[in-house]
């Protein structure tokens, strides 16, 4: 990542409480201790493969391991061993399987089986098996060790392997280096994830230095799974992250986004927003948030509480959790009452992509730039940040550069940012401009937006929304918006004008009143844009040099 970010100044907690707060409490219990060695196989009551997934996996492992070993790998077997342990519903989804069989033999057996196979990394000895006629494709890997990473993010060389210990000890954390057997019903545990799941831990496989220093971003991976399997803070694990934090610059731009583009997906994001900033992450990869610790919301105001603008952020980010935000997001995607939550937020990013947790993290960024305190005429100060919306544009800009965002997804966000205070203003707005807006095709992202803003606020500013959402909706159930009732050429004959500005205002204020009802005809626009070029005549030079 650009080291450029690095001359931003590291700053201290202004409430050394709030991140206790923010944050669930460190486990003590753990010290980090290497995993116990050697294999545990335990029985897992009560599999069966019930989705498409799982039953052609399990057909898929039933053939390969008639020529070698053959598991199910990573995040499935974690989030089902998870489920269990935490009591909670188990949705199976990213099936992925590990294999000793070399990668050409692997392709040769399913397609025997029926399946077709691609080969999308074979250097990593990675396929993808699927039906023809049934879509979704399953990762098929073989065994392999990773050897050295001169760079801290790429390994220098792959080696395929037959042995399944050693591709579990090349893994990230002992929660993602689990095998499963599901022809035997078995768990397959070389590195200890089963004692660390049943101790609710998370931790690295083997020396957290090491398993750190093969790939910086590792870091910002453990912070994300973390908040996503709601687990404890390995100690030692931590204190290696804050001796290590700086390195994250030197990972990939783009590896970062994704970790980032993760973690801002995530129910809890705003507590992994929190962690990076205990682990010295948050200076070195967004310092700009990291900054707003230090710019506070006046406390004679009567909102924003929360006190600081970093904490607003966070309660902003907290939303998305929300019943209310949940509730929001069913109405507008036209979701049942009962869909599962996870299901909701998946079609909710689905449908308008990770853009608007971004621009609910960067929405006001600009207030540290923006800060003013005036005195009021009877001695009394006031902090202000006016105009801190088109600062915090420009922050997104530099961010998206730093981080290789496409355009379209920069200017996105960039546009949501700008313009996260509009929605306030819509019921006051001449119905034109509102109008306008409301047919903008990133509306439902600005309202979501300016939704969270307002939640983000103690006390809670939320009740205006209601309205600005009904606002939509009337929008959108108004007839086909009407056509222009008259041309710029027949204006500038009737009026004998010559192209320029004051035929572009003519024919703005024309379609404004023609939106508000007031005009219907062409004759009426003719004679409403004589009118108009009349007071036009009458203003003072000065007001016309303002319009």
């Amino acid at each position: 990542m650009c080291r450029a970010a690095r001359t931003r100044p590291t700053l201290g907690f202004t409430d050394k409480n709030l991140y206790a707060k923010m944050s669930e409490k460190l486990s003590e219990k753990f010290e980090g201790t290497p995993a116990s060695r050697g294999v545990v196989a335990e029985k897992l009551l009560r599999w069966k493969a019930e989705t498409k997934d799982e039953k052609d996996g399990l057909l898929m492992v039933r053939e390969l391991q008639k020529r070698g070993k053959t598991y199910f790998a990573g995040g499935y077997v974690r989030d089902m061993l998870l489920s269990r342990e935490f009591k909670k519903p188990f949705k199976p989804k990213d099936i992925d399987i590990a294999t000793e069989l070399p990668p050409e033999e692997s392709s040769a057996i399913l397609e025997s089986a029926g399946f077709e196979t691609k080969f999308v990394g074979k250097s990593f000895g990675v396929l993808k098996a699927f039906r023809v006629d049934q879509g979704h494709a399953l990762d098929v890997a073989t065994f392999r060790v990773e050897e050295e990473y001169a760079d801290g993010a790429h390994p220098d060389k792959v080696v395929l392997i037959r042995d399944p210990e050693k591709d579990a000890e090349r893994r990230d954390f002992t929660i993602n280096a689990l095998f499963f057997d599901p022809v035997e019903g078995k768990v397959i545990d070389y590195v200890g994830g089963l004692k660390d799941i049943k101790e609710r831990v998370l931790r690295p496989v083997g020396d957290p230095e090491k398993r750190f220093a093969e790939d910086y971003s590792r870091m910002l991976r453990y912070v994300r799974f973390r908040n996503q399997c709601e687990l404890p803070f390995d100690r030692k694990v931590q204190d290696v992250i804050k001796r290590n934090a700086e390195k994250i610059m030197d990972i990939a731009p783009e590896k970062v986004r994704k970790e980032l583009d993760a973690i801002l997906k995530l129910p809890k994001n705003y507590l992994a927003v929190a962690d990076m900033e205990r682990l010295g992450l948050l200076q070195y990869v967004l310092p700009e948030m990291s900054a707003l610790q230090e710019v506070m919301h006046p406390r004679s105001a009567p909102y924003h509480k929360e006190g600081s603008v970093f904490r607003h952020t966070l309660e902003a980010l907290r939303s998305f959790g929300s019943k209310p935000y949940m509730a929001r997001m069913r109405e507008m995607l036209s979701l049942s009452e009962g869909m599962d939550p996870g299901d909701v937020r998946d079609r909710f990013f689905k449908r308008y992509g990770g853009e608007v947790p971004w621009a609910v993290l960067c929405h006001d960024l600009g207030k540290r730039t923006k800060q003013q305190t005036r005195t009021l005429p009877n001695g009394d100060t006031r902090t202000t940040f006016v105009g801190h919306e088109l600062d915090s544009r420009d922050m997104v800009r530099d961010i998206a550069k730093r981080f290789n965002f496409s355009a379209e997804r920069r200017d996105k966000i960039m546009w949501l940012v700008e313009n996260h205070l509009i929605p306030r203003d819509f019921p006051k707005m001449k119905v034109s401009k509102a109008r306008a807006f409301l047919q903008h095709p990133w509306i439902e992202e600005l309202l979501f937006v300016s939704l969270a803003d307002s939640m983000g606020s103690i006390p809670i500013r939320a009740e205006q929304m209601n309205r600005l959402f009904e606002m939509l909706q009337e929008e959108r159930n108004r007839p086909p918006e009407p056509k222009e009732l008259i041309s710029g050429k027949i204006l500038m004959e009737e009026l004998e004008l010559k192209p320029g500005k004051a035929i572009g205002r003519i024919k703005d204020a024309i379609r404004e009143a023609q939106l508000e009802g007031k005009i219907k005809t062409p004759e009426e626009a003719l004679e409403f844009a004589r009118a108009f070029k009349k007071d036009m005549k009458e203003e003072a030079p000065e007001e016309r040099r303002k319009k």
